[in-house]
């Protein structure tokens, strides 16, 4: 039986192209978007700092936007971009 495995997703605003810039996380991984996304409520300010600190700028000033998704989600989106010619 596949168990549905919901990972954590997101955009940086922090240099005004939000659909270019995009951070997937290895871990954690949930077993239910409930938990993705009570993960992020609970902790949106480390998560918004870490993600700024990956692309270079030391400031939470952005509001970064997360995502919980799946892993044939994320799939679907690259491949997409790629047919359309959007960078990711």
């Amino acid at each position: 039986m596949y168990k549905l495995t919901i990972m954590l997703v997101a955009f940086f605003i922090g240099n005004d192209t939000p659909t270019k810039d995009v951070y997937i996380f290895q871990k954690p991984i949930y077993e239910s978007y409930k938990a993705c996304l009570k993960d992020i409520e609970e902790n949106y300010d480390v998560l918004n700092y870490y993600l700024s600190q990956q692309f270079g700028h030391p400031t939470r000033l952005y509001h970064n936007q997360f995502y919980c998704t799946t892993d044939k989600e994320v799939m679907d989106l690259i491949e997409g971009a790629k047919k359309s010619d959007v960078s990711i």
